[in-house]
């Protein structure tokens, strides 16, 4: 047998265990304390054996937990999303579809879920547009109950930049989406339509109002920028009448808003509705592809379709609003107006 086989090797370690045994045996029997401490660390071995499986079982619990909670959260966001689809009501009859804010009890003031509902059924049109050309011709924007929208619900979120923040930002995309649809669209202006009401009413290309109809853009009263609708009324009316417009803030009765170019059509409250009708079915008369040309035309002539613009305005407001100047406005105008939830 060779010197360093295999044998060899393991009578070897086997002898070297042995020994290791035999020393350990002979200490712990001439030192009672390194049997104590024997004892210690096998009791501690098993703390930990039992602190281990109970943290194995607690992780089975939090993961359980997380599961039920992920589910939770999968049907609140369903709970949440038709209440929020409540919120606009979306019809399509004889070629016209009428896209309608249904917040009537808060004058239609846009918060988080009304603009989001909006934006929805404006990218639901556009969709059915690009897919069936010929069943939508014309969009109505339209508000249910006494106003048509009373500007941005400042109230729940004023202390809160984040979601103003968020806010602005979906409202100025919806401008810009409900701008770029590819038929004419008219705002049904019935009553109130106020700071970013008025913002939709400009947007569209064609806006019905009665002359006692309360418009305008009261935000610099209140120490907020009105950069989400500044675009779009300085393409409606003109940069001069826009600047002498959003500096002066304030409001205005419907007869003056026609005046000034606000609106296109004013007409007494009782012949609304037939006004509306008579201008909706004019446009059903024009050739669905020629009117869809000339809408894309004259949105590239006039910058409509600059996405970087919307973006800049929204962020710009959103730092004016977050600031002391509007903080302190806004907190002098809801106390004097507790009820009130709106930019007026």
């Amino acid at each position: 047998m060779g010197k360093h086989c295999r044998k060899t090797t393991l009578c070897a370690d086997f002898r070297g265990k042995e020994r290791a045994r035999n020393a350990i045996n002979q200490i712990t029997a001439e030192c009672p304390e390194c049997e104590t401490y024997e004892r210690l660390a096998t009791r501690d071995l098993r703390l930990a054996t039992r602190d281990l499986r109970l943290a194995t079982r607690d992780l089975r619990l939090a993961t359980r937990d997380l599961r039920l909670a992920t589910r939770d959260l999968r049907l609140a966001t369903l709970r949440t999303l038709q209440p929020m689809e409540d919120l606009v009501q979306l019809s399509v009859a004889q070629g016209c579809a009428t896209i309608t804010l249904r917040r009537p009890d808060a004058r239609n003031a846009l918060n988080f879920d009304l603009i989001q509902a909006l934006a929805n059924a404006i990218t639901r049109v556009a969709k059915h547009i690009q897919e069936k050309p010929n069943e939508i011709r014309v969009v109505v924007l339209a508000g249910e109950g006494k106003s048509f929208c009373a500007g941005m619900d400042l109230k729940a979120v004023m202390h809160d930049p984040v979601q103003m923040g968020r806010m602005l930002r979906q409202l100025s995309m919806t401008l810009l989406a409900l701008r770029q649809l590819q038929v004419p669209t008219i705002a049904r202006v019935q009553g109130a339509a106020i700071g970013g009401g008025c913002g939709l009413v400009v947007v569209c290309d064609f806006a019905v109002t009665h002359p006692e109809a309360k418009l305008g853009y009261p935000e610099v009263d209140l120490g907020v920028c009105p950069a989400v609708v500044a675009p779009w009324l300085i393409k409606k009316i003109g940069a001069g009448p826009a600047r002498a417009m959003l500096l002066c803030g304030g409001t205005m009765k419907g007869d003056e808003g026609f005046s000034r170019g606000l609106v296109t059509h004013c007409a007494p409250l009782d012949q609304l509705d037939s006004t509306m009708a008579t201008l909706v079915t004019r446009l059903l008369s024009g050739g669905p592809n020629a009117l869809a040309c000339t809408k894309k035309m004259l949105n590239e002539l006039d910058g409509s379709n600059d996405e970087r613009i919307a973006i800049e305005a929204a962020e710009l407001s959103a730092k004016v609003i977050a600031g002391e100047e509007a903080q302190a406005h806004l907190s002098r105008y809801f106390s004097v107006n507790p009820s009130s939830k709106t930019e007026r």
